[in-house]
């Protein structure tokens, strides 16, 4: 595979990789489920069952949240508004609706064809107008509330970078793999033939400002790009390939992993807690 296609690892991919950013779960089980009514596109790799899904993440922030809510009004007047729980989910929804469940949405570039007709390249939440969290202003005696709450949920607990790192190593592997770079330049073919020139589909994306209106011609692209996945199998064939680097490096640190599965149900059990009280 060309070198210029390894360098737009970190620049393009990293929205695709920012779920499953605190804590980490090891299970050599299937991945928790999303809720019934939680409706994603996103990649089965098995690298997830080790990391913490969306939902798990939005549940350990509002848990930290109100934590530190409860030492504040402890020594004094309440600064601000309560946490939102309500607006903590939807702020949760929207990034399972960007990134999916299990962070890897976007991980292979747009992959589903509702997705490309209705958004482009764009992320869904920056076409629809949703809710985008919004920075508050740390209020006095935050930083002791905030250690506070990260000793009664024991954050210090698991090593997320293990997981991470697996994901990202079998990333970059994969991106040198000839069975990859196969496929790819088949796509790079059916690309052509609809008018596209691109030589890979981590690149399709750079042609369009993100941050700007959703074009019609963007539409056009991004639809293409996912029709020539499917027909020349990119996902699958990347899917595959990164798998296989994945379970490799699993089964080096199976230990590690099942010691970090124990530590992270207890942590979920306490965030659990912490929420039902409120």
């Amino acid at each position: 595979m060309p070198t210029p296609y390894r360098r737009l690892v970190p620049a393009l991919l990293v929205l695709g990789l920012m779920t499953g950013c605190s804590a980490v779960a090891a299970v050599p089980a299937p991945s928790p489920a999303p809720p019934a009514d939680v409706v994603t596109d996103d990649l089965e790799l098995p690298i997830n069952a080790y990391r913490s899904t969306a939902w798990e993440t939005g549940e350990l922030i509002l848990a930290r949240a109100l934590l530190i809510d409860d030492c504040l009004t402890r020594s004094g007047p309440r600064h601000g508004a309560a946490p939102d729980q309500a607006g903590s989910e939807r702020q949760t929804r929207n990034r399972i609706a960007d990134f999916g469940f299990h962070g890897n949405k976007r991980r292979y570039g747009v992959t589903s064809a509702e997705d490309a007709r209705q958004y482009g390249y764009h992320l869904p939440t920056s076409v629809n107008g949703a809710e985008a969290a919004q920075p508050e202003k740390a209020p006095p005696g935050q930083a002791a509330c905030a250690a506070e709450a990260g000793k009664t949920l024991a954050l210090e607990s698991g090593d997320a970078e293990l997981a991470r790192g697996i994901a990202s190593a079998s990333f970059s592997e994969s991106l040198g793999d000839p069975r990859l770079g196969k496929v790819v330049a088949a796509w790079s073919g059916c690309m052509k033939a609809k008018g596209v020139e691109q030589k890979d589909p981590l690149t399709a994306v750079s042609a369009f400002d993100l941050n700007g209106a959703l074009t019609q011609r963007e539409i056009a692209t991004a639809t293409a790009d996912v029709a020539c996945k499917r027909q020349t199998g990119v996902v699958e064939t990347w899917r595959e390939v990164e798998t296989e680097y994945q379970n490799t490096r699993i089964a080096e640190h199976h230990d590690e992993l099942r010691t970090i599965l124990d530590e992270h149900t207890q942590l979920m059990k306490r965030v659990a807690a912490v929420i039902a009280e409120h």
